[in-house]
């Protein structure tokens, strides 16, 4: 079941380092539904930007976030004001749940 579930979320994101991501989100089930969700409501948003997942670590404390990393064409100022209509309209309504282990960010194409 966690194999098909890893399948879709790779149609839906690049998983900069497969591994890594894969063995995180074995770790962290529960964030496959919620990112499995999140695709559709960042391409509306967005539109049809790619999306990467990217693992960072933090080496003091030894903890991983993952990170939606959303490419965007959109000029910084615009960017901007779509992160925000994000934040509002998904992660706000997950943060609780995600709790440190899920963030998202808008990079330039």
């Amino acid at each position: 079941m966690l194999v098909e579930h890893l399948k879709l979320l790779e149609s839906e994101y690049i998983f900069d380092d497969p591994e890594e991501i894969k063995r995180f989100l074995a770790s962290n089930e529960d964030l496959i539904e919620i990112l499995s969700s999140a695709a559709n409501r960042i391409r509306r948003i967005f539109g049809d930007a790619p999306l990467h997942l990217e693992l960072h670590r933090d080496l003091e404390n030894g903890g991983e976030e993952l990170f939606v990393v959303i490419k965007t064409n959109h000029p910084a100022e615009k960017a901007v004001e779509l992160e925000t209509e994000l934040f509002e309209d998904w992660f706000a309504k997950v943060l609780d749940r995600v709790g440190g282990r899920l963030n998202f960010t808008e990079e330039p194409l």
